[in-house]
Order: C-alpha cells, then structure tokens, then sequence
C-alpha cells in the first residue's frame, strides 16, 4: 500500500504525514485548501500561474518510513540484542514520509483536481491545467517543508478555502471533528497511542483490515474526497494538541475513527464499534 500512498483511497495514511512530518500542518491545510477548491478559484490561479516564477521543490530523494525501517531491520539482523541501534532512530522513524514526495504533483493534479479533466472525442485534457500545476507545487513543497515566501505561494493563499469547512459527510462527522478538537490533548494523544489494538479483532480482521472495510463503505457511496478532507480535518486537530510528530497508533486510533464515522450508516455495527472503542474509552466522542 505504501507504493500507492498518493490516493483518496488511502485518506488514513495521507493524514499520517500530515500528523508526522514537521511541516504536515502545512501540508494538511494546503492539501484540504486543494481538496475544497472551486472552478473560480482554480480559474483566478490559472490566469495568474503563466505569469509567476517556478518554485525551486526539493528533489532529493528522501528516506521513507519503509526504507528507514528496512535499514532498521538489516542493522538488527547484525545486532539481534539491540545494543548498538544508532543514536536518533527513534526520530528518523518519526519524521520519515510514508510515501515518495516525487509523487505529490501528479496525485494533486490527477486525483485531488480530477474534476478538472475532460474527453472530448479522442482529446484529453485539465481544463486551468496552469492553475492545477501551482496548486500542485505549492502542495509539494508544503510537505517537503518549504514554506519560504514565494509568489506562488502568495497566489494560492489569496485563493485558498479554509482549512475548517465543512466536509459534506452525514452522521454529524462534522460535530464529531468538533468534538475531537475539544477534548484532545497531547496526554490524551499519548493514551490513545497505548489503546489500538494489534492482531485479530472481528473475525479474523485486524486494524487495517477494519479500515478498509470502512473505506469500501466510502467508495461505493462516493465519499473518498469527503473522508480525506475529514480526515485531514482531524489531523490538524492532532497538530493544534501536539506540534511535534505525534505518536503512530495514536494517528492509527483517530484515523480508524474518523473512518468509521463517515460510513457508520452503512458500516456493521461490529467493525463499526471496534474502530472507534480508542477514542470513545479515552475521548468519550461518539
């Protein structure tokens, strides 16, 4: 999955950058202003776009969090007692993207603007493909932790919707978000990061297993977008209680969660009561 991180399928883990990296604040707002952005708007930054410099992104390759714990692994197999693990692995782990940056652009432009596409006969095309470019640099620049002032950036901010609108999703997902922000802090973060539980849950299934399960639901009833911006709603909840790279089950317990509400009307009770037992045992938010 992590070779595919770049979807709306996979909103959860999208939201665990956005609640690791350094920048994932930024990130996160920047990819929900993308998320909820309007053909006006998209226009505006078309007509401007031809005229602005090209923003210098970082194309170093980084280390993923699948590369780093590769590496991790291979030191251990030379080391089983664990007595020379390097100093700040704890942190290279924390900080690691879960997916390559160099495929940030074309998921923007291809997935997050694909209103944006059209066929016409044999013709394909983006219709303010200038305009879905900057957006979708200003994205990836955002998580590779560049956020120096750029006109670029200045366009997209004048033009950006707020981070907080509403995500269109039923079962008061929206209330819920609110709930979240009320009673989250970072001792909260720290026991939910000990309440995910780990093998099998409801037959056979574990927590992944549910999340998907949860995600089919989201599919099926056309809600990805509306569940990533959910989604990513609740990661800058987490980033308000916690600036620092916040705790991985802790993410995997919220993430569940905001999952599961967005398909609790067509989602069995059982998968449904498991996913969000974390939250309601630490939180208390239904």
């Amino acid at each position: 999955m992590l070779d595919h991180v770049w979807s709306l399928v996979n909103a959860p883990v999208l939201a665990f950058d956005a609640g690791r990296l350094p920048s994932g604040a930024a990130f996160a707002a920047d990819l929900l202003g993308a998320l909820q952005l309007d053909a006006h708007s998209l226009m505006l930054l078309d007509v401007v776009a031809g005229e602005l410099p090209p923003m210098d992104i970082e194309t170093r390759e980084p280390e993923t969090l699948l590369a780093a714990l590769a590496a991790l692994r291979e030191h251990l197999a030379t080391d089983p007692a664990g007595d020379t693990v390097p100093a700040g692995t704890a942190d290279r782990l924390a900080r690691a993207p879960l997916g390559h940056p160099a495929g940030i652009p074309g998921f923007v432009r291809g997935d997050v603007l694909a209103w944006t596409h059209f066929t016409d006969g044999d013709r394909r095309g983006q219709r303010w493909s200038a305009g879905a470019a900057l957006v979708a640099d200003v994205v990836a620049a955002s998580h590779a932790g560049d956020l120096t002032p750029h006109p670029r950036r200045a366009a997209w901010e004048r033009q950006r919707p707020a981070a907080h609108g509403p995500t269109g999703l039923p079962n008061d997902v929206d209330a819920r978000l609110d709930e979240l922000a009320e009673r989250l802090t970072p001792e909260a973060l720290v026991a939910l990061d000990t309440h995910v539980p780990h093998g099998q849950l409801v037959d056979g299934e574990g927590w992944a297993e549910l999340v998907h399960a949860a995600t089919q639901v989201l599919f099926l009833t056309d809600r990805l977008r509306s569940a990533a911006i959910a989604q990513l709603r609740a990661a800058l909840v987490v980033r308000t209680a916690h600036p620092g790279p916040a705790p991985l089950d802790a993410l995997s317990a919220i993430g569940g969660a905001v999952q599961a509400w967005a398909a609790q009307d067509l989602l069995d009770d059982v998968r449904y009561a498991a996913l969000v037992a974390p939250v309601i045992e630490v939180l208390g938010v239904l």
